[in-house]
């Protein structure tokens, strides 16, 4: 590869001597921008236009098609040249006669350094000539455009050779490695023949040309991956489109059927097809108990001969009774094993997959380099088996799936969806659309609302316009009394005032009814069925882990067998536990279910303290009036129900005086414990009381949507679990995970740290991320993060607008174009954006009171939308633009996601879908059974080219639930991916203010090392503090963000990469641009500007994070930033070791420290910068309506300004 034309664009020459003068038109400008192309022009006096633009007649004879066959020829040339060069250097013999400085004079001074080697007159002449050749090549060179190179590019022999190797690799990194490291290699050799030659060569060049041709092959390479990929991508996705796109889909519909029918084939297979699980179950118990008859039989008999007091006819009996009983005895536990290994196999048939090994395996190039629980599990590789030597997948894949159904939010790819496979629905999905029951409710109340005062329901940002304005002026008859007298009237059997009035107490009957018929359907509320199933399960789990220790067939490690014997006795004390419950629930009932109409009770901390005497009394003359009451057994260890009629009044008082304390003691009072496992319950006698809200109406929130949203969450994720995981319990899926992972050989460490990622999941999704909720840490950290968001989020509103770059990624362009004009003017259109919250559970964040979940991830499920600090919370996201842009994008982002998988199931039935489609739809769990569903039964239609789903009748046309679950699931959780706040599955654990420290690391730390293991979590000391979060806030955003745009972009999850990629960073620079003040931006260079829209497009917020910070922490450190020749920091900021300090503590501990020194100044006469600085920090101060305000104040009282800057 010849690259003299590289290097002779950088190399320094002598000033080209040309006389004139630059004339007007050309620009200083234009001569500067050839700074870095030739230094010689840079000091040129002028450059005539002929030399430097190729205008006029010269410029217009060299086309395209000329040049590319003159720099063909140059090339072929120039190949030849190096090659006699070299030979002539080798075997020209040297003549003693020949002086070459006796030419000097005849040879153009730019050709001496290439001549004065010759050896002869012959050699000198070949030189000579050889040189200037060169220098028209270079010529030639320097004067064709871009479009002549590379059409004359594949013709050079030398690139040949790169391009090859680049079309051999079969990855991006092959490609570009391969090409640079043959094109590097191909010109070192070029060189060596041009010192050979003499011809142009000096060391210097040599390196130059070698590394520029080593960079131009790897970019070669590159170009030809881009080239390769569009080809794949587009040329031949349409031939499969129409050619073979439909046999594959048919394909992928087939292999989706048999993984389906799978468990079936197999237990045909293995002669166990009669048995459903739950026969399975029954059977393994039944052999349980038989073969405990049969061994105490053997024992009983076994001393009548060991006595010897039998006569011979006797001893004879009983010998052939215990052969009998023997033989029983080996066919019971014959036939046990292999049912136990039955359930074992239904175990790993659930997650076999046809032609993927490890299904839930993470695709390559996420470059998301950030640890969380989730990706954590699925990078996980498989242990080889000792004795076969293959990998061992069950027990992994077992976790896998398990993890994906508690929190897979669909946000990444895997190797299963590659092939085709459908995720599974998830917990965390599942729970995030249990929010469309409350806000069905909402919806009544509002209109109902309206019609009972006849003031109309117009609503703002979630929010009543007349039930404010009475709100605020201390009128009475706002929503939420209208809500609270309508439920009082129903829980005490009061009739409604108006029909409006009783609409809003149907609705919350419904509510609840409905909540309490799933919970019944899946075993989580307290009667005696659920309770009896429970049991039931424990008790086969114990006989399937009694089956395993006895079988001699299994060759068991000790540990497993350690864990086993564990697990029988743990599963016997809470079936002990269970039966406990049993007898409470047969002696009496609970929660008042019968008494009166239901709602979830939340006691009223504050209002009980008011008055402790009342609510004392309640709790007395309730239990005298029931007849019982729950007395704590401390044989047991377990709460009995107790007769009142044989205890004294002084006895009652002091059980309803605990009942009060225990309440008030209550780490988590939100949770009434309803949803809980009955044996979890029963340990909290307070959340047991079973007295009927009227009698303590009092003393308890009877706000209904406060109550409901908690209810929600709180049950709507126990639900969600039982729904996923058959009715099992936590502890029961995670027994049967651990299991497995035992029998195929895992150790303990890998176990250990297994468990603590499922359980930080679990934790995460079922609200109990935190042990003690009240803990004071955890509220001051909160506290503090929320007064911090209000204080610096000011503009955050701005900051938001790339999350619309996502919505481009994701859908076609022309379909996004098409929507946004719509959303102006079309009613259906803004129909679908309403029916993202009514019926997809999403945009729902101002109603909720909890927009600040879009910054912060708090873990806590604490939810009182109504309260003082809350409103406040909510009006400064309001006001900074954050709560209506989150809305606007959700609720569009989510009638976009419904066209696109109507669009895309429509193209899978007719066989013309992309591959990638089949991949995004496998991406979201919906099968080709379920598009065909979908396509032929389901009432949608289209709308001016807008698909409708008008899923609301989905389930009376006759579409399966499980359809339309997943279909509303892929909905969420495509707005979950496209309009940024950070799931269970994309933080890291830290981010919770919980560590969990291996024991043989806290050994080695002194103040660790006395801390003993965590109940929980054996083999780790857990440390929990909400003080830990403080140097995580506003990071959710960057936790989303690297898994849902750098991981998607990176691995092919995005449809739109370029163009997805330049809105991201467009986007991002106007939200830089709108939060920046006037005077500082027009300060700004072009370049920061650039990269501050490319830190704010979320394309690779961790890197930008850590090259902005890193920058700050430097400066505070009182040194010269690394990056300072590349960017210019984001503040101003002096040397400084407590911000050094601060800058990795937090956000929060920036603000304390603010408030300190404007403190200290005013204190110390410094008033007016003390009165700045905590202007500064005021929340909402820097919103838009606020500055507006001020400034107008200013301008009228004509004092100092306090803007904030």
């Amino acid at each position: 590869m010849d690259s003299n034309w590289i290097t002779s664009l950088f190399e320094d020459s002598a000033p080209v001597d040309i006389s004139g003068t630059i004339p007007d038109y050309v620009s200083s400008g234009s001569i500067n921008r050839l700074d870095s192309v030739r230094p010689d022009f840079r000091d040129a006096p002028y450059i005539p236009q002929s030399n430097f633009y190729q205008q006029g007649s010269n410029s217009i004879s060299h086309s395209v098609g000329t040049t590319a066959l003159q720099l063909i020829a140059d090339q072929g040339n120039a190949t030849i040249d190096l090659v006699e060069g070299a030979a002539r250097g080798w075997f020209s013999d040297p003549d003693p006669d020949f002086d070459i400085v006796d030419l000097k004079d005849s040879v153009n001074p730019i050709d001496w350094p290439n001549v004065r080697e010759a050896q002869n007159l012959s050699h000198f002449k070949w030189l000579n000539a050889a040189s200037q050749r060169d220098r028209e090549r270079t010529e030639n060179y320097n004067e064709s455009g871009w479009g002549s190179f590379i059409v004359a590019m594949p013709f050079d022999v030398t690139n040949a050779i790169p391009i090859i190797r680049a079309f051999k690799a079969t990855t991006t990194l092959a490609r570009v490695g391969n090409a640079a490291v043959s094109g590097g290699a191909i010109s070192a050799g070029e060189e060596y023949l041009r010192h050979a030659g003499g011809v142009n060569a000096s060391i210097d060049r040599s390196v130059q040309n070698i590394a520029a041709a080593t960079i131009f092959s790897g970019i070669l390479g590159g170009a030809i991956d881009v080239g390769v990929k569009a080809h794949d991508n587009f040329i031949v996705d349409n031939l499969r489109n129409n050619r073979s796109r439909s046999a594959e889909i048919a394909v992928m519909e087939n292999l989706q059927a048999r993984r389906g029918n799978y468990e079936i084939q197999q237990r045909k297979f293995r002669g166990y097809d009669q048995y459903e699980d739950i026969d399975l179950d029954r059977k393994i118990i039944q052999l349980d108990q038989v073969i405990a008859g049969v061994n105490k039989g053997l024992q009983d008999n076994a001393k009548k001969l060991d006595s010897g007091t039998l006569d011979a006819e006797t001893s004879k009996k009983v010998t052939n009774i215990l052969k009998n009983l023997t033989n029983r005895l080996n066919s019971a536990h014959t036939e046990q094993r292999g049912l136990v290994q039955e359930a074992g196999d239904r175990m790993i048939d659930k997650v076999t997959y046809e032609g993927v090994a490890d299904p839930f395996k993470l695709s390559h190039g996420t470059w998301n380099p950030i640890p969380s629980p989730f990706s954590d599990v699925m990078k996980l590789n498989p242990i080889t088996n000792d004795v076969t030597g293959r990998k061992v997948y069950d027990g992994l894949n077992i976790l896998k799936d398990s993890v994906m159904r508690i929190a897979g939010d669909n946000g990444r790819l895997n190797l299963g969806n590659l092939a085709g496979y459908g995720n599974p629905n998830s917990v965390a999905t599942k729970a995030s659309v249990e929010k469309i029951y409350w806000q069905q409710y909402q919806s009544i109340l509002n209109e109902a609302y309206g019609e009972h005062y006849g003031v109309g329901d117009f609503t703002l940002f979630g929010m009543n316009a007349t039930s404010s304005l009475r709100k605020v002026t201390g009128k009475q008859g706002t929503k939420q009394q209208f809500a609270q007298e309508a439920r009082r009237k129903r829980i005490f059997g009061e009739e409604a005032t108006s029909p409006a009035e009783q609409r809003v107490m149907d609705a919350e009957s419904h509510f609840y009814e409905s909540m309490q018929n799933r919970l019944n359907q899946n075993n989580l509320i307290g009667n005696r069925s659920p309770i009896e199933q429970n049991i039931y399960s424990k008790t086969s789990e114990a006989a399937i882990a009694r089956a395993k220790l006895e079988d001699p067939n299994i060759n068991m490690k000790e540990d497993t067998r350690a864990y086993l014997e564990g697990r029988v006795d743990d599963l016997e004390k809470h079936i002990a536990i269970l039966k406990s419950s049993q007898q409470i629930v047969d002696s009496g009932n609970i929660k008042g279910q019968v008494r009166e109409p239901f709602m979830n009770r939340i006691y009223d901390t504050a209002k009980m303290m008011k008055s402790p005497v009342g609510i004392k009394k309640a709790f007395f003359d309730w239990f005298k009036e029931s007849g019982s009451v729950m007395v704590y057994n401390p044989k047991t260890m377990l709460f009995d129900r107790v007769k009142t009629s044989g205890l004294s009044d002084e006895k009652l008082m002091s059980i309803a005086e605990d009942s009060y304390q225990k309440i008030l003691d209550d780490v988590d009072p939100f949770d009434n414990g309803m949803g809980e496992d009955m044996g979890s319950t029963i340990r909290l006698a307070h959340r047991m009381i079973d007295i009927p809200n009227s009698r303590i109406f009092d003393y308890i929130h009877t706000d209904p949507l406060m109550t409901m949203q908690n209810y929600t969450q709180r049950v709507g994720s126990k639900l969600a679990w039982s729904e996923v995981f058959d009715g099992k319990t936590p502890e029961d899926v995670w027994s049967g995970v651990e299991t497995q992972l035992r029998i195929d050989g895992y150790d303990d460490a890998f176990i250990d740290a297994a468990r603590v990622n499922w359980g930080t999941l679990k934790d995460r999704v079922m609200g109990t991320v935190y042990r003690d909720p009240s803990a004071r840490g955890l509220k001051v950290a909160t506290f503090w993060k929320e007064l911090t968001s209000l204080a610096y989020l000011d503009t955050s509103g701005a900051a938001s607008f790339g999350d619309f770059a996502r919505t481009v990624m994701d859908h076609e362009l022309g379909d996004t174009l098409m929507m946004l004009t719509k959303m102006f003017r079309s009613p259906e259109m803004r129909d679908t954006m309403r029916q993202t919250r009514s019926e997809y559970g999403e945009g729902l964040d101002l109603d909720h009171g909890s927009i600040i979940q879009q910054l912060e991830a708090s873990g806590l499920n604490n939810i009182d939308p109504r309260s003082t600090w809350n409103n406040i919370k909510q009006a400064g996201h309001i006001m900074n633009g954050l709560g209506p842009i989150t809305e606007l994008f959700k609720t569009f982002e989510g009638s976009m996601r419904v066209h696109t998988l109507l669009k895309y199931a429509k193209r899978h039935v007719d066989g013309t879908a992309t591959k990638y489609e089949s991949i995004y739809m496998a991406r979201y769990g919906i099968s080709m059974k379920m598009m065909r569903e979908i396509v032929d039964i389901a009432p949608t239609e289209n709308s001016s080219g807008q698909n409708l789903a008008n899923i609301m009748f989905w389930e009376q046309a006759g579409v399966a639930r499980e359809t339309i679950q997943t279909f509303r699931e892929a909905v969420n959780s495509g707005v979950m991916n496209t309009v940024l706040s950070a799931t269970p599955a994309d933080r890291p654990r830290i981010a919770d203010g919980i560590v969990y420290i291996p024991r043989k690391v806290a050994d080695k730390i002194p103040w660790a090392s006395n801390i003993a293991d965590d109940a929980k979590y054996k083999g780790y000391v857990r440390i929990e503090s909400g003080l830990m979060t403080l140097p995580f806030q506003f990071y959710s955003y960057m936790f989303a963000s690297m898994n849902k745009t750098t991981a998607a972009l990176t691995s092919g999850a995005v449809l739109n990469r370029v163009s997805g990629s330049m809105a991201a960073i467009g986007l991002g620079y106007l939200s830089i641009m709108a939060k920046t003040p006037e005077y500082i931006w027009e300060q700004m260079e072009d370049r920061d500007k650039l990269l501050r829209a490319i830190d704010y497009s979320g394309l690779g917020s961790l890197y930008a994070t850590l090259a902005y910070d890193s920058m700050q922490q430097q400066l505070a450190a009182g040194y010269d930033p690394t990056l300072s020749d590349h960017m210019a920091p984001k503040f101003q900021q002096e040397k400084s070791y407590s911000d050094f300090l601060i800058g990795f503590s937090g956000a929060g501990t920036s603000v304390a420290k603010d408030v300190a020194t404007g403190v200290y100044d005013v204190a110390t006469g410094e008033t007016q910068s003390g009165l700045q600085m905590l202007y500064n920090i005021a929340p909402l101060t820097g919103t838009y309506p606020v500055k507006l305000i001020v400034g107008q104040m200013t301008d009228v009282l004509g004092g100092g300004s306090y803007e904030k800057r």
